[in-house]
């Protein structure tokens, strides 16, 4: 599973191996499964969101930077040329920002992308297929 954060205009933004990216939603996977926050977001949230999403500078990860992050969090990640997130970690710490814990009672860094599935704060939009 791979999650992002919709930013407008047909855009995700997303976290990879190699950093952040924005991607088309046209050219992500068929069946893509979008959730929503079940309380819209004010216009100030959004704009604090988008400028945080920009602001961020985010190093890539390596496949055992995902799987740490099952486990505990390297202590090398925090450092001036960017915080190093997996994909799930940086939707989590984004919306964290604006004061919005999409999945309580678990740290950003060991959130998974299927948590956001049970998140209280999230329903489910549309499912493309």
């Amino acid at each position: 599973m791979h999650c992002g954060i919709y930013v407008g205009e047909g855009r995700i933004t997303h976290v990879d191996w190699s950093g952040k990216h924005q991607a088309r939603t046209c050219d992500w996977q068929e069946d893509m499964l979008v959730l929503t926050p079940i309380a819209p977001l004010s216009v100030e949230e959004r704009v604090k969101l988008l400028e945080y999403i920009s602001n961020e500078n985010v190093r890539g990860y390596s496949f055992w930077d995902a799987v740490k992050s099952w486990f505990w969090k390297n202590i090398d990640d925090e450092k001036p040329i960017g915080n190093r997130y997996t994909c799930s970690s940086f939707v989590s710490v984004m919306y964290r920002k604006i004061g919005k814990d999409l999945v309580p009672n678990r740290s950003d860094d060991t959130t998974q992308p299927h948590d956001f599935l049970e998140s209280p704060l999230l329903r489910q939009l549309t499912r493309r297929a």
